[in-house]
């Protein structure tokens, strides 16, 4: 049973479902946002002639602080918790958290349409 006829999804059938699915739509809004952040910087480096790795500031770096990295350890957070159902179990939310990072890498277009 959905929620509302004209939404998409369903009811989650419990207070630690519920709390997963919020918690790993909270997670990918935080990806979008620093991803976009990442393509910002990128921007402003290019602009100023300075070198940026734009692939290091959104996916993976030493420090771990890249946005992908805290997608993921936000990921592991939730799961340890033993609320989350197999939908939303690691190899699904990395397919989300694949399928956010390409439509935000193919948005650039509308932030940057001029050649």
């Amino acid at each position: 049973m959905t929620s509302d006829p004209d939404d998409a999804g369903w009811k989650p059938n419990s207070k630690g479902m519920l709390k997963c699915e919020c918690t790993v739509g909270k997670n990918l809004g935080k990806l979008v946002h620093a991803a976009l952040i990442c393509h910002t910087k990128l921007a402003h480096s290019f602009a100023s002639g300075k070198a940026f790795d734009e692939e290091a500031c959104e996916e993976h770096n030493a420090q771990s602080s890249a946005a992908l990295d805290k997608f993921n350890h936000a990921r592991d957070v939730i799961i340890g918790k033993g609320v989350c159902p197999p939908c939303q179990d690691a190899a699904h939310q990395n397919t989300l958290a694949a399928n956010a990072l390409g439509q935000v890498d193919a948005a650039n277009v509308i932030a940057y349409p001029c050649p």
